[in-house]
């Protein structure tokens, strides 16, 4: 093996390489359709019983078959993102790869070789995927969910733990997931359907992104200042007026509303420069049209004629008006956004995606956890109460996340520092501090406060003087504007790096895999005393949580010391598995196909001994014991398969953040 210490490695630059649109397009289609496409499979081959069980480990409540789906889908649009992050990065090595295998006798040539002729990738990605689901049936769908459900519910789990059906769900799953995704890669972010084509015509865009839209800001207007106008549209066509019953008639009826709107009103304007302004204006006077029409007179109207509401006629409720204005409004600027460049995001949010999902993502989870831990839960279920979920910490966590997202693609948008040179990352740190606070101020102690006591039954001063609630909205910002600035500046751990996609991917696979070995071999206990750190020991699920996002500090750790110094022990491996006939003869061919990885598992491994000596025998029982109302003894923490845990981690971050880094 020779080797040249002048040679540079893969991962020698921290530059961005981003899923382009086509792909991260495949993978959001493919997610949804796989997750649906393995529900529908368990829900009528198995029981729906299975799928509440899901709900119930996702924390989304128990009883309901529409949870069970929706948490399903939730799992797949998980691991589709890995998939898809894998197969983006990977997908041409593996075509080459399959199809040497396919040539290398007949019945392969003759099963595989026309199939790899008419769509090599689309072939390549469904054997992928029916791999990825047959992994997944016996990890996820027979080990983890009976798993979590007799260790983080009440309940017991009534289904055979030998059913084959869940298996058979993640395998259509994996197989629509991979089929999915490399069709619409493969046709350019088109995907075919009999002679048309759905996704990737402008015009299909804007009657997709533009009512999804407009719904969703009509809806949240109506539920925070007026439901009952919700109710009134759901009895008014003879449905029983349950709010999720009333959304979705809402849903319905907005994009019947916004088909209209986009063969009338949005045809009167011509495209140029000022197109989106000038399609969100006509929006502007179409939800004015729709608040008299609608709102005033017709709604009220069939109301008191059809049940036994009475409502005045005209009916003048500000909050009726605002939120037909807003669902017009909204309706058009997403229309025209997305017919004129096919995506309702500013360019700037598109160019930076995964920083700003993730950055307002993260920001939101630490801002909300120091509002939710440190100033009390209830600050929290304040934000549930405003469309109907006060006693719900799942729903206010959502409505939290949800704002925080919308809060996160404002600033970048609107308040980001444009002066690009050099110290960008701490401007916009100290910019995104400054924004956090002043949305504090604003939403936090005035607007949520106010809206709080003005629609619900609770009574709140405005303003509502609680400086822990500053906090967590300045943490926020400041998480919101470091993780924008460090992907402009492409340094550190820049959101859309290879070096941060190896972190996350690693990460996550490693506190996956060693938190389902931790769980069965040393017991769900040991995952607990992690969540007992942030007062959610009595939850598995919270618990695993708690864990992953440990896992994902552990990563970020690991990619700070080894960053500067990777290249080094690549050449110093390398240096002795030259010169040592028996590490040759071990990682001799790994470190010639795969150096960088190779060397980073080795660290990995290394990595996650130390974790297990320094954190897991000694600082978590010490912290646990100290600050919790539980005792976690040393002797206690010596459990060798608990141990073996973070080994496991360590290696497996290292593998995956290595792969990441070089391929």
């Amino acid at each position: 093996m020779t080797t040249s210490k002048a040679h540079s490695h893969p991962g020698d630059t921290g530059a961005s390489v981003d899923l382009g649109r086509t792909e991260q397009k495949a993978t959001i289609v493919a997610s949804l359709l796989g997750g649906l496409a393995g529900a529908g499979l368990i829900y009528v081959a198995f029981k729906p019983l299975y799928l509440r069980y899901m709900a119930l480990v996702l924390g989304i409540g128990p009883g309901s078959k529409t949870r069970g789906v929706i948490a399903f889908v939730s799992v797949a649009a998980f691991f589709g993102v890995l998939f898809g992050a894998f197969a983006a990065r990977h997908g041409a090595t593996v075509t080459r790869n399959f199809m040497a295998f396919a040539k290398s006798s007949g019945a392969t040539r003759a099963v595989l070789g026309p199939l790899f002729k008419r769509a090599p990738l689309t072939t390549t990605t469904t054997l992928l995927g029916l791999v990825y689901g047959a992994v997944l049936g016996p990890l996820v769908g027979r080990i983890a969910v009976p798993a979590l459900v007799l260790g983080a519910t009440p309940f017991s789990y009534e289904l055979p733990r030998n059913a084959p059906e869940p298996i058979l769900g993640f395998l259509v799953f994996g197989g629509v997931l991979g089929f999915t995704y490399g069709r619409i890669v493969e046709r350019g972010g088109s995907f075919p359907v009999g002679s048309g084509v759905l996704l990737g015509n402008r015009s299909i865009q804007a009657l997709v992104f533009g009512p999804l839209v407009g719904a969703a800001a009509g809806a949240a207007v109506f539920l925070v200042l007026v439901p009952g106008h919700l109710a009134s549209l759901a009895l008014v066509v003879g449905v029983r007026p349950t709010p999720p019953r009333a959304l979705a008639v809402w849903a319905v009826g907005s994009f019947v509303l916004s088909l209209l709107f986009a063969f009338t009103a949005a045809r009167t304007v011509s495209k140029g420069d000022g197109y989106v302004k000038g399609v969100a204006s006509a929006g502007f006077a179409y939800g004015v049209i729709l608040a008299v029409g609608l709102g005033m007179l017709a709604v009220p109207h069939y109301t008191s004629q059809l049940t036994e509401w009475s409502i005045q006629v005209p009916n003048t409720n500000l909050g009726t008006i605002v939120g037909y204005i807003a669902y017009g409004t909204f309706l058009g600027a997403a229309y025209g956004s997305a017919k004129q460049s096919g995506s309702v995001l500013p360019r700037v949010v598109r160019d930076h995606p995964w920083a700003v999902a993730f950055s307002s993502l993260l920001g939101g989870f630490l801002g909300g956890s120091v509002v939710y831990q440190a100033a009390g839960h209830a600050q929290l279920l304040f934000y549930g109460s405003l469309v109907g979920y006060a006693g719900s910490v799942p729903r206010s966590w959502a409505v939290w996340m949800g704002l925080t997202l919308v809060l996160g693609v404002f600033y970048v948008r609107y308040v980001r520092p444009r002066d690009t040179s050099p110290g960008y990352l701490w401007r916009s740190t100290r910019r995104g501090l400054g924004y956090g606070f002043v949305v504090g101020v604003l939403v936090g102690l005035i607007l949520v406060p106010a809206l709080v006591s003005a629609t619900t039954r609770f009574t709140l001063p405005v303003p509502y003087l609680n400086p822990l609630v500053l906090a967590g909205y300045t943490l926020f910002g400041g998480v919101v504007g470091a993780g924008f600035g460090a992907s402009v500046e492409e340094r550190g751990l820049a959101v859309g790096a290879r070096k941060t996609k190896g972190v996350v991917f690693g990460s996550l696979l490693g506190g996956l895999l060693a938190g389902l070995f931790v769980h069965q071999l040393a017991g769900p206990v040991f995952i607990q005393f992690f969540g007992s750190l942030v007062e959610v020991a009595g939850s598995v699920a919270k618990s695993w949580a708690v864990w992953l996002i440990a896992c994902l500090v552990f990563g970020a750790v690991f990619a700070r010391i080894t960053a500067g110094n990777l290249n080094g022990y690549v050449d110093s491996l390398e240096t002795a598995t030259e010169t040592n006939p028996d590490l040759n003869a071990v990682l001799g061919g790994l470190m010639e196909r795969a150096p960088v990885t190779t060397t980073a598992a080795l660290m990995g491994v290394a990595y996650g001994a130390a974790l297990a000596v320094v954190v897991g025998a000694l600082a978590l029982p010490l912290v646990v014991t100290a600050v919790t109302t539980f005792t976690f003894p040393v002797g206690y923490a010596m459990n060798l398969a608990y141990l073996t845990g973070f080994v496991l981690f360590g290696g497996l971050l290292g593998a995956g953040y290595g792969s990441m880094v070089e391929f």
